[in-house]
């Protein structure tokens, strides 16, 4: 069996007050091509479909669009389509028009409803369970299994029980979608968590032969049987994003062997950091270090030591979607200790304030600020040899 597996689209997001729709209608058609090209048994779709619960009429349309031309496919060439809900989604929405939709080969599982719901494909005369889970929590089971609710303690527990009441046989080749973080994952800094409090033990995961995960924006893959896997979010939705190398998981399943393939998606524009002083940005936009995508999303950081007036509004000029500026070689962070106060006394003005220069940025002052500072402390009468 071939599998296409992709997560966290997040429709109708907004990053920094950027609009992302029309990144999102270009990552959706790289998809239908990398379907076209690859030919998959099986799309696997694991969670986060929408950006929010409430998804706007143009959210919802272009998922639609691109759901309507994923069940074509089914008609030419019988793909079969697997949805859950995220974090991010309503459910009820997700879960819409299901026992419709399934005559095109679509099969939504968006209500959390006590099992990893189960639908069965054959391929190449070998039958292949794949197990949906919808996003879950402790308090979403407890509700569903009273009489075990005092052993459901954590997030680890929650899934153990719901898949001990699923249909899963050990001895057949079995994939579960989920979305969900497994301990051993590392987010990128722009995913919904509680720290470890929402984690999963990759031990429930053993009666799977791979499990196509949804949540984390990066590529993992996990386990001990390297069968566990986020592909990521196929765009940047944040800086800690800008370095992530953004892809789609092509696999192949047969007689319990399993490949994995990354596959790239190129985006209508990257997203990245650019560091160096305001006038080395304004004036060397392109060269081996920003290379020529001036249209990309960029965090610009500025290493002049101060602020510069309008830097803003003057990259801005070159680098029309830049999304924030940050300076980055201002101040260094130095820890305030007992032995530094204990070394203030018999020291003159001049010298409290160079020492207090040196804490706040890392260095020793110049000699012509020297200069200005005691001008300064003269006109207001502040110069003293020694301090009272």
């Amino acid at each position: 069996m071939k599998f296409l597996h992709i997560s966290d689209l997040h429709i109708g997001k907004y990053v920094n007050g950027y609009r992302m729709l029309d990144d999102q209608r270009y990552m959706l058609e790289r998809i239908v091509e990398i379907i076209k090209e690859k030919n998959p048994d099986a799309l696997l779709i694991a969670g986060d479909i929408y950006d929010k619960s409430l998804p706007s009429a143009e959210a919802v349309e272009l998922f639609d669009s691109f759901m309507t031309e994923i069940a074509g496919l089914h008609g030419k060439t019988g793909l079969k389509t697997f949805v859950i809900s995220g974090n991010h989604d309503s459910p009820e929405r997700i879960g819409y028009f299901n026992k419709l939709i399934e005559l095109n080969g679509i099969f939504t599982d968006g209500v959390f409803e006590g099992v990893a719901r189960k639908n069965t494909v054959e391929c190449d005369g070998e039958r292949v369970n794949i197990f949906s889970l919808p996003f879950i929590r402790p308090s979403f089971v407890r509700k569903v299994y009273l009489e075990e609710s005092a052993k459901i303690t954590d997030y680890t527990t929650a899934v153990r029980v719901v898949l001990e009441h699923s249909e899963i046989n050990a001895d057949e080749t079995n994939i579960l979608i989920a979305h969900q973080f497994v301990t051993g994952s590392e987010t990128s800094g722009s995913e919904s968590s509680l720290g470890t409090l929402d984690n999963v033990e990759p031990y429930v995961f053993e009666p799977f032969d791979y499990v196509a995960l949804g949540h984390i924006h990066g590529k993992q893959i996990m386990g001990k049987n390297k069968n566990i896997a986020y592909c990521g979010s196929p765009i940047k939705y944040s800086k800690t994003e800008c370095r992530n190398k953004k892809c789609v998981i092509f696999g192949e399943l047969s007689n319990g062997k399993l490949n994995l393939e990354e596959i790239p998606v190129q985006p209508l524009h990257d997203m990245r950091i650019i560091k160096g002083t305001l006038r080395e940005l304004a004036e060397n936009p392109i060269s081996d270090t920003y290379d020529d995508k001036t249209y990309d999303y960029v965090f610009a950081e500025l290493t002049d030591e101060n602020p510069v007036i309008n830097a803003f509004s003057t990259l801005e000029n070159i680098y029309p979607n830049i999304m924030g500026l940050e300076y980055v070689n201002r101040k260094k962070s130095i820890e305030m200790t007992p032995e530094m106060y204990g070394k203030t006394e018999g020291k003159s003005n001049i010298e409290l304030f160079s020492d207090f220069y040196k804490m706040q940025n890392g260095k020793e002052i110049e000699p012509e600020s020297v200069k200005i500072i005691e001008r300064i402390f003269k006109e207001i009468g502040g110069v003293n040899d020694e301090t009272d």
